[in-house]
């Protein structure tokens, strides 16, 4: 099976839309972003010091919200959801570092 270990990197604009559009709850939101980076159930739960069992519950939830069967899936939906809103309001953010301003800002790849 396939890990997502670093695949994603989103920027506060990115998950604030991801947040809103799937009216996801603090936790549901902070268990999205550590699927993201990568980590197992297990890691999950240690790091929100929460039982495997309760991990697995707000997964569930998640994965209903998104219509979505897995992690993979999840990931997949997140970026369409990205994708059509760069799509559809092509907002230009402007890099911190250097101020250059690039398209939609959105599909960070790391």
């Amino acid at each position: 099976m396939a890990r997502t270990e670093h695949m994603t990197t989103l920027s506060v604009q990115e998950w604030a839309f991801v947040e809103r559009d799937l009216c996801l709850s603090p936790r549901q939101a902070e268990i999205m972003r550590l699927i993201l980076q990568g980590m197992s159930d297990k890691q999950i739960g240690w790091q929100l010091h929460i039982a495997f069992g309760t991990v697995r519950t707000h997964m569930s939830r998640l994965f209903q919200k998104c219509g979505v069967n897995g992690r993979l899936e999840l990931l997949a939906d997140v970026y369409m959801r990205l994708h059509r809103l760069c799509q559809n309001h092509e907002p230009v953010f402007a890099c911190p570092e250097s101020g250059h301003e690039s398209g939609c800002g959105l599909w960070t790849l790391a």
